[in-house]
């Protein structure tokens, strides 16, 4: 994904089914071009990799970078157990010229790629950076992922400019991303053998070794296969929302989707935060503010009846000292009390997503799509939750959780709190607000 000319870019995988995989096939890049994330001109195939030899090619994710009125490509290329890096320069975004990228592994790696490699521009030395993942070698269950980068200042020869990463703490690394932000440089990548989640590492520029922030995570398990893009000079953070393998909300997440966008946020210390990608545009409904308490057991309380299945709520939370529980239903149906919720949980200082009653045993899987939240009672945080249909997004205190609902048990959106005390206020709803 990239921003041009006012105008997002999003590539994104596809697969030509006209032909059986035994047959050889091709997946490719299609591209979508859109003004408002919401009307989208589709160009078909704009990369692909056709079938060799009897085997089927596989084009696989990357980046698209801009760089004075030209678009930069890079992705891989699969066909068995080979693995091609690729690159590619276009004038439009549609036509490419490509080069199949022959980089040399150092000793200690395994000889092969991991897939989705990533770009990026940097100004300070006028080198393309180019960053892929790898193993090293060593026994078949240890965890071996690695991260390379290497360097062009023409983007043609490309020589290996460091081991930027190798943690041994995961199999395999996937979608790594090197961006920076003044001083501060960063590394984003994947995983699918701990919680599945986007995770990141930052350093000053001039440092080898990368620190964990405070929370290494911007996005819980729904929100996968990250990367970054600048937006007249902002930076964004994208990945892709999946949906279930199977129609079961108890299933595991599969490799496809639709495309979230956060707004990328920087701390003082470097750290990293996300907020909506949109400010916010105020219309409010009916109450804008509301006490629950119930020190002995629940409250809770409708605050709008008819939400529909697009809107955005804002509001700030405040918690009394010795809460046990809160938060916000959606899709609420209090007939027979049933819904999604995210929920505030201080003694855990967390915040996470889940359905609920969770009856009989639990109803959906929620692993990893909770998030660490520092929760002070006394203290106002604001929150924001987006509801497009059956996706939704909360964001408190620097970090988001995103989720998939399969069902739609009501249309009300209530506040809760269990044992304590919760204070809301500054209660907004906007239904233009979600497209």
């Amino acid at each position: 994904m990239c921003f041009y000319n006012e105008k997002y870019y999003i590539y994104y995988q596809c697969d030509d089914t006209r032909l059986p995989q035994d047959a050889g096939g091709s997946q490719g890049w299609n591209l979508a071009v859109t003004e408002d994330l919401e009307h989208y001109e589709v160009h078909q195939m704009v990369l692909k990799s056709d079938a060799e030899a009897g085997r089927r090619k596989t084009l696989r994710a990357g980046n698209v970078v801009i760089r004075e009125e030209r678009f930069y490509a890079c992705y891989s290329v699969q066909a068995g157990t080979d693995t091609q890096i690729v690159t590619a320069v276009s004038e439009d975004g549609i036509h490419w010229t490509v080069t199949v990228q022959q980089l040399v592994l150092p000793p200690e790696c395994e000889d092969k790629f991991e897939a989705m490699p990533s770009l990026f521009y940097e100004k300070e030395t006028k080198k393309w950076l180019l960053t892929v993942s790898a193993e090293k070698k060593g026994p078949e269950a240890a965890y071996r992922g690695c991260i390379l980068q290497y360097q062009s200042g023409d983007f043609t020869t490309w020589t290996e400019r460091e081991m930027l990463w190798s943690p041994m703490r995961y199999e395999k690394i996937e979608r790594p991303a090197f961006f920076t932000i003044g001083k501060w440089q960063y590394l984003l990548y994947s995983e699918h053998c701990d919680e599945g989640k986007i995770h990141y590492r930052k350093r000053q520029k001039g440092e080898t070794g990368w620190s964990a922030p405070r929370r290494g995570c911007l996005d819980g398990r729904c929100l996968e296969m990250g990367g970054v893009f600048s937006e007249n000079g902002h930076w964004r953070l994208y990945g892709i929302l999946p949906i279930r393998k199977i129609n079961s909300e108890l299933g595991d997440w599969s490799d496809c989707g639709g495309v979230l966008v956060h707004r990328i946020v920087q701390q003082e210390n470097g750290d990293l935060s996300v907020l909506p990608i949109e400010e916010k545009e105020t219309q409010l409904s009916g109450v804008s503010a509301l006490t629950l308490e119930n020190i002995q057991g629940n409250a809770e309380l409708v605050f709008e009846k008819q939400t529909g299945t697009r809107y955005r709520v804002d509001f700030m939370m405040e918690f009394s000292e010795l809460t046990y529980r809160f938060g916000v239903k959606i899709y609420e149906n209090s007939a027979i009390d049933s819904g999604y919720a995210y929920q505030f949980v201080p003694g855990e200082q967390k915040a996470e997503f889940d359905r609920l009653p969770n009856m009989k045993w639990f109803i959906y899987l929620n692993k990893g799509m909770a998030q660490s939240v520092s929760l002070i009672p006394g203290k106002k945080y604001p929150v924001t939750v987006l509801v497009q249909d059956d996706i939704s997004v909360l964001y408190v205190d620097g970090v988001a959780i995103s989720a998939r609902m399969k069902e739609k048990p009501g249309d009300e959106l209530k506040f809760y709190v269990e044992s304590g005390k919760l204070a809301v206020s500054e209660i907004t709803l906007d239904r233009e607000a979600v497209k």
